[in-house]
């Protein structure tokens, strides 16, 4: 019976699923320029090598709010240890909307290969960082006066903490 029950929990655990929304961070459409470090935290040191990448972006040239974002990321391992290390900066500013933020990661690297050529680890990964959220309404009135626009700049500041693990076998 006491089975039954332990196994009745833990099928129940499986099939219950807590969904944790990300802040939609305009950081990780830039997977695309082998930054994986960018869009997970246990990527940071998962290479041989310091990696450090600059990037910008930016859309419709010409047009005035027009969507741009820079990103700066610096990950690499502390010596010969399995550990390895990473920070983020980025700025993204999108119309009357921008967000500004750093992150600090820390993470670790579990090597299952005989070499460190081929890439065959597991590797956990922890960051915590903050992000600025601003909207600038000071130009909204200029069409005369509306009761829901505070004409201000509206700010807020939130501190955020990711964890992953990744398998990589390459």
């Amino acid at each position: 019976m006491n089975l039954k029950k332990n196994l009745f929990i833990f099928l129940s655990a499986l099939l219950f699923n807590v969904s944790f929304s990300q802040e939609g961070l305009p950081v990780y459409v830039d997977y695309l320029t082998d930054n994986y470090y960018l869009i997970h935290p246990s990527m940071a040191g998962a290479a041989i090598c310091d990696k450090v990448r600059l990037t910008g972006r930016q859309q419709w040239f010409g047009q005035d709010n027009a969507p741009q974002l820079q990103t700066l990321s610096i990950n690499g391992r502390w010596g010969d240890s399995p550990s390895g290390y990473g920070a983020i900066l980025f700025n993204d500013k999108n119309g009357y909307h921008s967000q500004t933020g750093a992150y600090l990661t820390y993470a670790h690297h579990l090597m299952f290969s005989r070499n460190e050529v081929d890439l065959n680890q597991l590797s956990f990964g922890l960051s915590a960082g903050f992000i600025q959220y601003k909207l600038d309404e000071t130009t909204f009135l200029a069409e005369g006066f509306d009761p829901i626009i505070a004409g201000i700049e509206q700010s807020s500041t939130e501190f955020n903490i990711d964890f992953g693990f990744s398998y990589n076998f390459l």
